[in-house]
């Protein structure tokens, strides 16, 4: 008889109404029924759901799926439980776009418990506005699925529960998430788009004939027309970049264009400030804690800067690097990017590289170094990059919420793993990491927190 204690209830689809399915957690011999067979039966549950629907839950979706593939595939044979190990083989040969339950399977692996899995249920008003279903047997099964993409509105309402469930998993398990809704006016975000493409038509020429990046892949493309060897151009980004701080001095033309970033990085410090909260809410920590380092209690501005970059079509592009592979250095990143021109890559814990998906007039959210050393390791910093591309003239503007230079960063919770261990992260100087950071920004990250500390205890000594 199976109970509770040994099993997870997930809801399966039976005639439009939900009953439960126990997946015990124990490992009992592999089913005989193919995999296959699995995978066919969940395909046409999420068929059978995509058709006209326009407001579903993408987490019973998925359960739905994996529960009457499980039961398809291994009806007829009772004597062999149907394990959390089986749902993740199933899962391996389903890709169900637009479908979030990245979180649901963190969860999973996680150690499988029910109260887990309750915890990162995706929210039930995810709106599903595009054909449901993208079947693949790719190897490379990361590259195929969706960055999270959270309403940040629901914040404020009855579900906020599910809403920072799912933010907390964003964090934990990629690193990187979109928000919608956030508050900033869609009015605002288009006079951003109009004015940042405007202010790159004036340097589009400078880039095509000054860029580093751009010269050294005319000279290799030279070469090969005699017969040379071909090589990755390296060291160098197919970027065009300028930065933006209240206290240095802004492009002119066009005229609107200071007013503009101007607002609209006001806004968008709104929204920093509100995710900081929402971190420390999820991290158990004080209220204004992160702000607090961030400012040295106080004395200092945390530093707020915004970079505009364009990545303009490519001839070569597996040849040049559009961002070559890094983290970022500091606290909070806030990402308005292209919503045609895709690009943005993010590394997943397993290895494989996932596109970021261009969703119009969201912001894209991902951590830094510093939030990995203050949350303990929870909340890492994702490598990510931006791969060139042949058509299309990408837009990224990134704005990077960073403690200032005076700031001591360290652990501000326990080890995650065994808290009596006390902290894996060391402590130093925002500064003197800043300066590691500069000379080792493609490396490992680890040597860069061993090497801020020693700067720090010497500077200390």
């Amino acid at each position: 008889m199976r109970s509770a204690k040994d099993s997870v209830p997930v809801p399966q689809a039976s005639g439009g109404a939900f009953s439960a399915v126990w997946w015990p957690l124990s490992q009992p011999s592999t089913p005989a029924r193919p995999v296959e067979e699995a995978e066919a039966a969940a395909i046409r549950v999420v068929e059978t759901h995509a058709q006209g629907a326009d407001n579903v839950m993408p987490g019973s979706l998925a359960d739905q799926a994996w529960a009457a593939a499980s039961a398809n595939a291994w009806a007829e044979h009772d004597e062999d439980k149907i394990t959390i190990g089986d749902v993740l083989t199933v899962r391996k040969n389903i890709v169900v776009n637009k479908l979030r339950f990245d979180t649901y399977l963190a969860a999973v692996i996680k150690g499988g418990l029910a109260s887990q899995l309750q915890h990162h249920l995706p929210s039930p008003t995810f709106k599903v506005q595009e054909p449901l279903l993208v079947a693949t047997k790719s190897t490379h099964l990361r590259s195929a699925m969706a960055i999270p993409v959270i309403d940040f509105s629901r914040l404020d309402g009855d579900d906020r529960a599910a809403a920072m469930a799912e933010i907390a998993a964003g964090f934990e398990e990629w690193g990187f998430f979109q928000l919608v809704n956030t508050g900033i006016p869609d009015e605002l975000l288009e006079r951003v788009k109009k004015v940042c493409n405007h202010c790159y038509k004036l340097r589009e020429e400078g880039f095509n004939t000054s860029n580093p990046a751009v010269m050294a892949l005319a000279s290799l493309i030279d070469q090969e027309g005699e017969g040379l060897a071909m090589r990755k151009v390296e060291g160098m980004d197919w970027e065009d970049v300028f930065t933006l701080q209240d206290n240095m001095p802004w492009p002119s033309i066009p005229p609107t264009f200071k007013e503009t970033m101007m607002e609209y990085r006001r806004e968008l410090k709104k929204l920093a400030l509100k995710m900081l909260g929402v971190m420390e809410e999820l991290l158990g920590l004080d209220e204004g804690h992160i702000t607090k380092v961030f400012s040295k209690d106080g004395d200092f501005e945390a530093f707020y800067g915004t970079k505009v970059s364009h990545y303009p079509p490519c001839p070569r592009p597996e040849l040049v690097d559009g961002l070559r592979a890094h983290t970022d250095a500091g606290g909070l990143i806030l990402l308005f990017q292209d919503d045609r021109v895709g690009g943005l890559q993010v590394l997943g814990r397993d290895g494989l590289w996932a596109d970021v998906q261009p969703v119009k007039n969201a912001i894209v959210i991902n951590t830094g170094d510093q939030i990995e050393v203050m949350s303990n390791g929870r909340y890492k910093s994702a490598w990510h990059r931006v791969v060139a591309i042949r058509e299309g003239n990408r837009r990224s503007i990134a704005s990077f919420y960073n403690p200032a230079r005076a700031a001591t960063i360290a652990p501000a919770i326990p080890a995650a793993d065994d808290s009596s261990t006390g902290a894996d992260y060391p402590s130093f100087s925002f500064g003197d990491y800043m300066d590691v950071y500069l000379e080792q920004k493609f490396q490992d990250k680890k040597p860069r927190f061993t090497a801020a500390a020693a700067m720090t205890k010497k500077t200390m000594n």
